[in-house]
């Protein structure tokens, strides 16, 4: 796991290896695969506010998540 952002105390997203991108909905219990559109690496994630988030990973690539 490169980075883990909670939105809340139930919401949270991880960034992994080859483009897998996780998401919790209870606190960290469960971990849902959630489609990235990439295989490059996801180092590091950000939500500027509830609703936005971004994903940076290798090679340039950024991915936009929508709560």
């Amino acid at each position: 796991m490169f980075s883990v952002f909670f939105i809340d105390a139930n919401t949270g997203y991880s960034s992994e290896w080859n483009g897998v991108l996780l998401k919790t909905i209870n606190g960290g219990t469960d971990w849902m695969p959630v489609e990235s559109g990439t295989s490059m690496n996801l180092n590091s994630i950000c939500f500027p506010d509830n609703q936005n988030g971004y994903v940076a990973g290798g090679g340039g690539t950024i991915v936009k998540l929508n709560e």
